[in-house]
């Protein structure tokens, strides 16, 4: 028989072929370090599931799910064998274990009844939102030991004293892929806890939850109306146990009114749970941090601080009756009032005040504190605007600089600060000298920072250096061709040859750019590009030649709307063929397939008149040839078709008048009896309308009047 183990891990295994390896890996160290069974409850028809999990134990529960949590552990936790036991889920996984290894190896586990460690719960698949919580998973096993209630279930009896570990487990299970699986979720959810509620209606356990759960689905209302429904429904409730959830009601419906935006009603109802006497410190220290997000987004920045000071002293206190602390912190919600997140969110929100206070010293104290290593970095919505405006007005310190360097080296942030500080250029330009001045000193690695270190530099001082860094812009710039107008004007200004820098840039991402340039910015870019040629070009180069093709190129082919007529659209192909022909004559080496595609849309041209059916041929196999042509070419051939058809109702309506008149004077001549002359007169308007018959009758009547005169 072998040895008793000293640890029963448990684990649900549900349809995560995705997680379930990562979660049974992060277990390894302490399944090597520490006496232990692992025992997977499977739920599971997945044969890719069974595959991984039998890599792992030949301890595996086959259970038919029946909406019943408590049943599903219970039927590990009957085969368990150790001293102790521990469960997790699938979509759990453990960063920092050797806390729990200590606990076992150093023989302490000996000394209690029960054990709690950390659980990271996130919220996004960034994992920048989260909150921890201390869950009750760990104890020692008694012959009574089991768990209760359908969903959040929990081990039942708890003997002995508890012990927090500062073991961490990461857990993904709020992170959806869809909206639909979130509500999937959380409708399941629910209907186990109203059906549990509808048989302990004055369980406060489960309305706790719930209001967890409708916080999980950001169902704000919901969360608001719940709350204050327990508020009333409870308010003869005065026990140890009971009073540590009532600070939970109140905090839901405070913060779902936040949520809401409903500063005013979130405030009152923070007031009245700071009233209520049942109300724990750690119920008025998330009070606290829902006042001082209150007035932050206000701008009341003395009332922020005096909420952070109070929030700070509770912190205090229970740190020095870390008994109440205890007890205290088994409410949900609440018990994240000291969690990573709200400290964050103090820590923002206190730089803030000290800005409005012309006061830098929280942020050397608190800035650090935001953990900027870190793959996601919490911060309160407008800091970062508030961050740019004190570095703008505030007076000039070093220690920006650094501070900056955090923010910009972070990739969730750049953009952010990018966003904050462009604006200044133009709405407070003295504050983005001051701006331009901190940007400057960071190591460049972006074409903003180029930027900003040509406009920070003095070029009478150094112009080489001014001609580096732009030289240094324009290899970063995501388009040559939107290079600021202040960097041309301080070129001109100080006689830097910006055509020279232009130049060496190589061709192929000269033509690169331009077709970005184009795509973003259609038809006006081709002016104001042509516009940019005869500003700059000072002697012929194949870059500005490249570009003359490219502009008349898309000018011929690209995004031609319907109100550009046939003799327009004409114009634009000549350009293109004679500019692309004179290019492959000058650059041979160059473009060579663009030249003889300039000479087919020449010969097309070319035909038009002389052999139509030829020239729609040859627009034909243009359009094969290159077929992003195609659909400017079909615009073509109908404008040219209805060019053509327009002309000949015009040409008909010019002959009728024609005609109107000649037969004025062949009636008169007729009338005169001067046969001869109308005679002649018809002949020659008949070569004009050969088939017209009113021509072609009153020729054979002049004709034999004519005859009848001469015999």
């Amino acid at each position: 028989m072998g040895k008793k183990p000293i640890l029963s891990i448990s684990m649900l295994v549900s349809d995560r072929p995705d997680t379930i390896e990562r979660c049974l890996d992060s277990l390894k160290p302490i399944i090597e370090a520490i006496p232990s069974e692992l025992i997977l409850v499977s739920t599971s028809k997945s044969e890719q599931v069974h595959a991984i999990i039998e890599k792992y134990t030949d301890k595996i529960v086959e259970f038919e799910w029946c909406d019943d949590f408590a049943k599903a552990r219970n039927a590990g936790l009957r085969i368990a064998t150790g001293e102790w036991f521990i469960t997790l889920d699938d979509d759990e996984w453990f960063v920092e274990i050797q806390p729990l290894i200590d606990f076992f190896r150093s023989g302490d586990y000996k000394n209690y009844g029960c054990a709690n460690y950390l659980v990271r719960n996130f919220y996004d698949p960034q994992y920048q939102y989260y909150s921890d919580a201390w869950v009750s998973r760990m104890i020692r096993l008694s012959k009574d030991t089991h768990y209760e209630s359908k969903i959040h279930e929990y081990l039942y009896p708890v003997e002995g004293e508890c012990k927090n570990i500062e073991a961490i487990a990461y857990h993904s299970g709020y992170i959806f892929a869809s909206e639909e699986a979130r509500l999937d979720h959380f409708k399941r959810n629910e209907h186990l806890l109203q059906k549990m509620i509808s048989e302990e209606p004055d369980r406060l356990r489960w309305r706790v939850q719930l209001l967890q759960e409708y916080r999980s689905v950001h169902a704000y209302e919901q969360m608001y109306e719940e709350g204050m429904r327990c508020i009333e429904r409870f308010r003869d409730k005065n026990n140890t146990i009971d009073n540590r959830d009532i600070g939970t009601f109140y905090v839901a419906a405070a913060e779902g009114k936040l949520f809401l935006n409903d500063e005013d009603e979130a405030y009152r109802i923070g007031a009245l749970a700071i009233k209520d006497s049942r109300t724990s410190e750690l119920c008025h220290a998330y009070v606290m941090l829902l006042y001082s997000v209150i007035f932050y987004r206000e701008g009341k920045w003395a009332e922020a601080e005096h909420a952070i000071k109070t929030y700070f002293q509770i912190e205090e206190y229970l740190k020095q009756n870390p008994e109440r602390f205890e007890i205290q912190k088994g409410a949900l919600l609440v018990s994240e009032a000291y969690d990573e997140m709200a400290l964050k969110k103090i820590y923002s929100i206190r730089i803030v005040c000290g800005f409005k206070r012309n006061d830098t010293s929280l942020l050397k104290k608190y800035f650090k504190e935001l953990e900027w290593e870190q793959d996601s970095v919490y911060l309160m919505d407008g800091f970062m605007r508030h961050l740019v405006d004190a570095m703008a007005h505030l007076q000039y310190e070093e220690y920006f600089v650094e501070v900056l360097l955090l923010a910009w080296n972070h990739p969730q942030l750049r953009n952010a600060l990018l966003g904050e500080v462009a604006p200044y250029e133009e709405s407070d330009p003295e504050g983005f000298k001051q701006l331009v001045r901190y940007l400057s000193q960071l190591p460049a690695d972006h074409w903003y920072l180029w930027y900003a270190k040509i406009l920070a530099i003095d070029v009478k001082a150094d112009k080489e250096l001014f001609a580096e860094y732009v030289k240094s812009l324009l290899d970063t710039i995501s388009n040559i061709f939107c290079l600021p107008d202040s960097v041309v004007r301080k070129a001109n200004d100080n006689h830097v040859d910006l055509e020279e820098l232009y130049l060496q840039i190589p061709l192929d991402k000269w033509e690169e750019h331009w077709k970005m340039y184009v795509a973003e910015n259609g038809r006006p870019a081709i002016q104001s590009v042509n516009d940019a040629i005869e500003r700059m070009q000072t002697h012929q180069d194949i870059h500005y030649a490249l570009l003359n093709v490219r502009s008349a190129e898309y000018g011929a082919f690209g995004g031609c709307d319907e109100s550009v007529d046939y003799e327009d659209m004409r114009r634009n192909l000549e350009k293109f063929a004679n500019t692309a022909i004179d290019f492959a004559q000058n650059y041979p080496d160059q473009q060579n397939e663009l030249g003889e595609v300039a000479q087919e849309v020449n010969r097309a041209l070319t035909l038009e008149n002389e052999n139509p059916k030829e020239a729609i041929q040859c627009w034909g196999d243009i359009s094969q040839h290159v077929p992003e042509y195609a659909a400017a070419i079909k615009r073509y051939l109908l404008a040219f078709n209805n060019y053509y058809q327009n002309q000949e109702v015009h040409a008909k309506k010019e002959m009728e008048k024609l005609k109107s008149k000649i037969m004025v004077e062949v009636q008169k001549c007729m009338s005169n009896q001067d046969y001869a002359t109308a005679l002649t007169i018809l002949e020659q308007l008949k070569q004009m309308m050969p088939t017209d018959l009113d021509v072609a009758e009153l020729i054979l009547q002049a004709r034999m009047l004519y005859i009848k005169q001469n015999i």
